[in-house]
Parts: structure tokens; C-alpha cells; sequence
């Protein structure tokens, strides 16, 4: 790497920081979406996609679950909201039954004079909402655009 990083082209004597960095540059430049780039930068985005690629790409199980599969699940549930929510799946089943939990409990903490079937069908709206919108917000520990587009990793 060090050697792919220099530029022999140019004399040390003359232009140290040419010859020492002129074949990171040339090599390297910064994408238009990027103020800087450097190695870190790079294997965090090689990083990225291989565990995006591995995790889209999950075959998800019913029964004796690894926790492999149990990262997928709880991944391709945060990121594939619309599908998850637009599909009665076996795997969808309890993370939205989990997610009208939490949306009734803050419901009836926010409007406590809301009636059960008030609670239950506003409820219904806001999944149905968000399974339309699932790709315009994304839930998560933290949110970070891609260098693969405005794909979101949490």
C-alpha cells in the first residue's frame, strides 16, 4: 500500500509531499459526496457494504435461529420497514405487533382520553403511514448516508 501510495515520478528532493502522497491522490480521489478521504474512510466503506451485502442477503428461519440469522432479522427489519410491514410474513408478524406496542403505549401516555378503538385504528393509520415512508426515515442506533447512494445503514 505504501508503495501504490507514492509518486516515483517525481524527485523526493524536490517535492517530498508529491512524491510521498501523489499516488494516494491519483489512486484516491475524493467522490463528490466526501470532504476528505483516507484509508480508514475506505475500509469503513468496504466494511459497510460487505455486512450490507451479507445481511440483505440472509436466508431468514423459522426455527433454531443462530444469532446470524436473529442479525438479520432485527437488520432487514429496521431497513426493510415497507416491505416487513407491506407483507403479513411469519417474520414480520412480531416486529410489527412490537412496533403497535410501543406506538399504543405512547399514544394513550400522550392522549390518555382517546378511547381503545380510538387508540387501535389511529394505530393502524401511522404503520400503514409508515410502511409508505419507510425509505424517506430509518430507525436506528445511527444514521449514515452510503457511498452507495442515499441507502441508510443504522
Amino acid at each position: 500500500m505504501i508503495n501504490e501510495s507514492l509518486n516515483t515520478s517525481v524527485d523526493p528532493c524536490e517535492d517530498f509531499y508529491s512524491y510521498a502522497c501523489g499516488g494516494w491522490m491519483e489512486n484516491h480521489p475524493i467522490p463528490a459526496e466526501k470532504s476528505a478521504l483516507d484509508s480508514f474512510s475506505i475500509l469503513n466503506d468496504e466494511l459497510r457494504d460487505t455486512l450490507r451485502d451479507l445481511l440483505e442477503n440472509i436466508t431468514l428461519v423459522d426455527e433454531n435461529q443462530t444469532i446470524v440469522d436473529k442479525l438479520g432479522l432485527f437488520y432487514n427489519s429496521c431497513v426493510g420497514r415497507k416491505q416487513l410491514i407491506n407483507q403479513n410474513t411469519t417474520y414480520s408478524r412480531p416486529i410489527i405487533a412490537a412496533y403497535k406496542n410501543v406506538i399504543q403505549v405512547a399514544m394513550k401516555f400522550m392522549k390518555p382520553n382517546l378511547s381503545d378503538e380510538e387508540v387501535s385504528d389511529l394505530t393502524e393509520k401511522l404503520v400503514a403511514y409508515e410502511g409508505q415512508l419507510a425509505n424517506a426515515t430509518t430507525t436506528g442506533v445511527r444514521n449514515e448516508l452510503t457511498p452507495r447512494g442515499n441507502d441508510y445503514l443504522g
